[in-house]
């Protein structure tokens, strides 16, 4: 760019001023409001005071000068703060992947536990619910199915029917696994739970509950049956006028009368 025209307003009168000695300038910069910035100062000789476009363009190439400078220190300070984005992404997904890394190790190492933990067999007490009295111990694989675990407590504790499993205070489905389900830790409680709501009858009913010997069974309808937990022993009322309690054997798959209330 061509240096600015410097315009002269007034003369400068200097008495003790000797050629050759240097002279220094305040140099002031009007915008457009005609305020006055403050430029720099310049030391000029003899020579140069002659020639007034000569100092203007020695300012503008000074200015031009600084100008570059903070331009290629902002430059310098962009690429810095570039180089520490990518530094910082980088890091991230080192930290990222490493995390990736660690999550797949665990998962591997969960998946290796459990089909260990699968094929091998445990031991688990069966309590009857409610209560801790213990009425089976179960020797079974881990990723055997709850079913299969009421199957083995009904014919361990001889029980007429499948029971329901409790793991704790939950009901599991059938088709869950022992392992997934909890029933394998040591600190964990099975219940075998039998509901007796399967013994209602109707009034109405004309079956007879009993056994085929002669004189065993209720010669009328069969209007209420109770049971206890355990479905071991059953009680029934007939129009018959009568009461029986009966022994169920869940190994021979049989009932038999144990008593006989008339009135």
């Amino acid at each position: 760019a061509p240096p600015p025209v410097c315009t002269w307003t007034e003369e400068l009168h200097m008495s003790e001023y000797v050629e050759g000695d240097a002279v220094e300038f305040q140099v002031l910069r009007q915008d457009k409001e005609l305020m006055l910035h403050e430029i720099g100062v310049a030391s000029v000789q003899h020579t140069a005071i002659q020639d007034a476009c000569g100092f203007a363009g020695k300012l503008h190439a000074e200015e031009e000068e600084r100008r570059a400078r903070e331009e290629k220190a902002r430059e310098a300070e962009r690429q810095r703060r570039e180089r520490e984005e990518l530094e910082r992404r980088r890091a991230q997904e080192e930290a990222d992947e490493q995390a990736r890394k660690e999550a797949e190790r665990r998962a591997a190492e969960k998946a290796a536990r459990r089909a260990q933990a699968l094929a091998c067999e445990v031991v688990i007490p069966v309590l009857l619910w409610p209560g801790d009295e213990v009425i089976a111990q179960i020797s079974i694989l881990g990723g055997a199915t709850v079913l299969e675990l009421a199957r083995r407590a009904a014919r361990s504790a001889k029980l007429p029917l499948c029971p329901r499993m409790r793991v704790g205070g939950r009901l599991p489905s059938e088709a869950e696994l022992l392992w997934d389900v909890g029933a394998c830790d040591s600190a964990s409680r099975v219940f075998a739970e039998v509901c007796p709501t399967i013994l209602t009858v109707q009034p109405t009913s004309p079956q007879k509950c009993g056994t085929r010997k002669e004189g065993v069974s209720h010669d009328g309808a069969v209007n209420s049956a109770c049971a206890t937990p355990d479905l071991k022993w059953i009680a029934t009322a007939s129009d018959d006028c009568t009461a029986k309690v009966w022994v169920v054997d869940g190994v021979m798959r049989v009932v038999s009368v144990a008593w006989t209330l008339v009135g």
